[in-house]
């Protein structure tokens, strides 16, 4: 990805000042220069904790130069003093080979290679990463815990160890929220594009059991069930009583205490709608096009709600995703600066983290490890250390 400068203005294999610009590898694309690149910033993001304590304790004013520089020193402790760039290299890396979100669809191809077929359902969410710099894509979710930030679009399923995998990400940005039509996207909002970019994926990688796309209220309007029912994919969508309120305010009418559910079908479609009075979450909607209608014995299901359970079930698995972002911990230092921007050290934040988060639970699914008995941070090492050897001739 990083063969190619992002402009023909920008050299990223040149650093320093004029008149003592130096240049990296001679100026040209070395792979394992990269490898070694990416070896360090693993090794330095599993090393996060102790770097920030140490840095803490002793008053560093750059604490990722000297991350740099101990994780320098491991290196070539390991591999030898000429197996290991300066810190300046190293630093000039850092600062200007960004995931950007440009590239998120190449890294999201790469994702969707490694799986085979989807299994029961697949949730679509989005996150909202913290970043209050200059930027015309920040937006405001006060119902979000960073608050304010970039959004980014996550479709997430479950490895067969029941652990979340990233399938596809995008940003939403000003370009894309304002996209001219296509024959495509015509008259479609940019909820819409996304969903329909999840029912692509879901039809591309779906096995003979069709797999369900699960997602919230933010995307459960009309158009976007008419674009999943012409796609042929079954969806579960939590549902804002205001967009259905005819369907609403006649569920809403036979419900008089919470723990009661009603629900109403369309069996020409088989689109059904369920409202559930909960104790906790008081009335919750939701609509699907994946279940047919059955007649059952009423105390065989009688704790079930049907719908509704699996909604909840389902959507869990981008909670989890985000929840072990959050757990694992972001790159630990910040970018942008020296003309460079911050937007572009986010996007980048986001998706190296989810990289690394992906290719620690697939490792854990291929060798049917437990996670207990190989933990996140020893398996970066771990991986830093193999991607490095791989480079020593």
């Amino acid at each position: 990805m990083w063969n190619i400068p992002k402009t023909g203005n920008d050299n990223y294999w040149t650093y320093g000042y004029i008149p003592k610009r130096k240049t990296i590898n001679r100026g040209e694309y070395d792979n394992s220069l990269v490898l070694r690149f990416l070896a360090i910033k693993i090794y330095i993001t599993a090393m996060d904790g102790e770097v920030r304590n140490f840095q803490k304790e002793n008053g560093h004013k750059s604490p990722l130069e000297k991350a740099v520089e101990r994780t320098r020193q491991h290196f070539m402790f390991l591999f030898g003093n000429d197996n290991v760039s300066a810190k300046n290299i190293i630093l000039t890396m850092i600062s200007r080979f960004l995931i950007r979100s440009e590239m998120y669809e190449e890294v999201s191809s790469h994702f969707l290679s490694l799986v085979n077929k989807l299994g029961q359902w697949v949730a679509g969410d989005e996150k909202l990463k913290h970043f209050t710099g200059n930027s015309g894509n920040i937006r405001q979710i006060l119902s979000k815990p960073d608050r304010i930030g970039l959004l980014f679009y996550e479709l997430v399923g479950y490895l067969s160890n029941g652990l979340p995998y990233l399938l596809h990400a995008m940003q939403q940005t000003n370009d894309n929220v304002f996209a001219a039509n296509d024959d495509t996207t015509e008259n479609m909002s940019t909820n819409t594009r996304v969903v329909a970019k999840w029912g692509e994926i879901v039809v591309s990688k779906q096995s003979n059991d069709h797999c369900v796309l699960i997602f919230d209220s933010a995307y459960t309007i009309k158009n976007v069930c008419k674009v999943l029912d012409e796609k042929n994919v079954f969806y579960i969508g939590g549902t804002n009583a205001q967009n259905f309120l005819h369907l609403s305010e006649f569920l809403d009418s036979k419900i008089t205490k919470p723990g009661q559910w009603e629900a109403i079908n369309k069996q020409q479609t088989n689109q059904v709608c369920v409202l559930h009075y909960s104790n906790e979450k008081g009335r919750k909607m939701c609509m699907s096009n994946a279940f047919s209608l059955q007649k059952v014995r009423s105390t065989q299901h009688k704790h079930d709600i049907p719908v509704y359970d699996h909604y909840g079930k389902g959507f869990s698995d981008c909670d989890q995703f985000n929840n072990d972002l959050q757990r694992h911990g972001w790159w630990p230092f910040t970018h942008g600066g020296r003309n460079k921007s911050g937007e572009e050290g986010t996007q980048d934040t986001f998706m190296w983290t989810s990289i690394l988060q992906n290719t620690y639970h697939a490792y854990l699914a291929i060798n049917e490890i437990s996670s207990d008995n190989f933990e996140y941070f020893d398996f970066l090492i771990t991986l830093a250390h193999d991607i490095y050897q791989d480079t020593i001739k």
